[in-house]
């Protein structure tokens, strides 16, 4: 094989050289400018990526005191409905929160409840509601049979009848009883 020669002219000498010095030129200016440009760009999608996860987070304290409020209109909704039914004496009070809350469990309205004397330590109460269906009535008087503080229910009264309007059939009941406490 024969060696050919290469022979490079002037021109093509000032032609390389221009390109190896665009390529020089090209990445100074990529390394000095652009490069930091990249590198802001990258540091503001990670600034951002953190901004987002904090509004999320703050988008769900939201919702959850959304909740929390919707919570606190229940139980002064509550409240409301016990103090209707309710003296002011706190023990009382508490029993008659049960009363309303195995109520409402079983489908019940209660129309009133009263403490009317205490025996020893064990409160009397005297306790009326309305019950659109037996069985409304037997599951009331089954938890009620299951509420470890009421021992002893004196008086049970049911009494039927139909609404002349409407004929919508209503339950009332009528329950004396004692709740005991410990120690009493």
């Amino acid at each position: 094989m024969k060696d050919k020669e290469i022979t490079i002219s002037r021109k093509n000498i000032k032609v390389i050289v221009f390109v190896i010095l665009y390529i020089i030129i090209a990445a100074v200016v990529f390394w000095y400018v652009l490069r930091p440009e990249f590198q802001q760009l990258q540091d503001l999608n990670a600034q951002i990526w953190k901004e987002e996860e904090h509004l999320s987070l703050l988008q769900f304290a939201q919702t959850r005191i959304g909740a929390i409020r919707n919570d606190i209109d229940t139980f002064k909704q509550r409240i409301s409905d016990l103090s209707i039914v309710l003296p002011d004496t706190p023990d009382e009070f508490l029993y008659g929160e049960e009363f309303l809350i195995i109520g409402k469990n079983n489908g019940v309205k209660i129309t009133q409840l009263t403490f009317p004397k205490a025996e020893g330590k064990n409160v009397v109460f005297n306790i009326s509601f309305e019950a659109p269906s037996l069985n409304n009535v037997r599951s009331f008087l089954d938890t009620l049979k299951n509420f470890q503080q009421i021992t002893e229910v004196d008086i049970l009264t049911i009494n039927y009848g139909k609404d002349p309007k409407t004929g919508v059939s209503t339950y009332s009941v009528n329950i004396k009883g004692i709740i005991y406490h410990q120690g009493g």
